[in-house]
């Protein structure tokens, strides 16, 4: 009999064993991937893992639900340390990740207030009701598209009597653009940046007798060129760190997270702030997957001078990612 049970135990233990194994390499591939975030080194083995913090947090709470599972209280003491010092990590490097997008932001005074629509639009669809209707709800006094095609830029070119300022050139690939404003504007030009083959939209604004610069850009996604994305935000960095007094936007889908360590020294560089800071995470590709999953590579991020005072996703257009809208003002404080 004692013989049968000291036999019995590890085979009922025996359960625990791949499990740990799962743990073990869970918790070390979710720091890793957490760690990414604060690395100043844009390259692929950087970049791609950095994309995903919602989803280091949110694994981080089923590794820990297996670890309670996997590591009862009489097993290694060492195990147990070095497990839960990286599930601990872990969360605290995520959580400094996705605070400042739940944490309240903080806001000044406005004067008066404008809104943008921000969307990637996507080259491949032919449906423009839903974007006249989105317009039409949310009656921006800018709209900034990518990837627009033919049958887009035919829609929006009806739209000149509400936004005699406008500049569309649709294409047959991602790289369409559209800029309209209804808002007094001085310029609209196509421009572009470390990357000739990709172009971007500057426009310059007269608000309340204040000049503001909207950047509209769409970049290459790090699988199809990242020293190119890379180069192109250096390059709007350089440009545009000359004229720190000037109020600046800069949005568009970015094919880029907030914490990319490219993007991360772009906002630095030139002092920007993400206008969903204060609003949550807000993910907008790709559309199809539930909230928590989409990845936030569409963006509004706006200088000191400018002040957030709305912020939120818009319904689909058709396009694999969602909208977004942003209610700006100029600082008076």
């Amino acid at each position: 009999m004692a013989e049968q049970a000291i036999n019995s135990k590890p085979q009922g233990d025996a359960w625990r064993k791949p499990l740990r194994g799962l743990v073990y390499i869970g918790a070390a591939g979710a720091v890793l991937g957490s760690i990414t975030p604060f690395m100043p080194i844009s390259a692929l083995l950087t970049d791609l893992p950095s994309h995903f913090a919602a989803y280091y947090f949110i694994g981080l709470f089923f590794l820990a639900a297996l670890a309670a599972a996997a590591l009862p209280l009489d097993f290694s003491p060492r195990a147990h340390k070095a497990v839960w010092g990286a599930l601990a990590l872990g969360f605290a490097l995520n959580t400094w990740t996705l605070a400042p997008y739940y944490l309240p932001a903080p806001k000044t005074k406005p004067a008066t207030s404008f809104k943008i629509l921000q969307a990637n639009v996507l080259f491949l669809n032919q449906d423009t009701d839903a974007l006249q209707k989105l317009i039409a709800a949310e009656n921006p006094d800018v709209i900034a598209l990518s990837e627009i095609n033919a049958a887009h830029a035919a829609f929006l070119k009806k739209l000149a009597a509400a936004y005699p300022h406008y500049l569309i050139e649709p294409s047959r690939d991602a790289r369409g653009l559209a800029f309209l404003s209804r808002l007094p504007t001085l310029a609209i030009k196509r421009v572009s940046f470390a990357d000739a083959s990709v172009p971007a939209h500057v426009a310059t604004l007269d608000i309340n007798e204040h000049t503001v610069r909207i950047l509209s850009l769409h970049p290459r996604t790090p699988l199809h060129g990242l020293a190119l994305r890379d180069a192109d935000f250096a390059a709007i960095t350089k440009e545009f760190s000359a004229h720190k007094d000037t109020p600046l936007v800069v949005t568009g889908d970015f094919n880029a997270t907030p914490w990319c360590p490219a993007l991360k020294k772009l906002k630095t560089g030139l002092s920007l702030t993400d206008a969903r800071n204060g609003y949550g995470l807000n993910g907008t590709w790709p559309v199809w997957l539930p909230a928590p999953l989409r990845l936030p590579i569409d963006h509004v991020l706006v200088s000191e001078k400018i002040s957030v005072q709305g912020y939120k996703l818009a319904p689909a257009t058709g396009s694999d990612h969602l909208p977004t809208v942003a209610v700006l003002s100029l600082r008076t404080d």
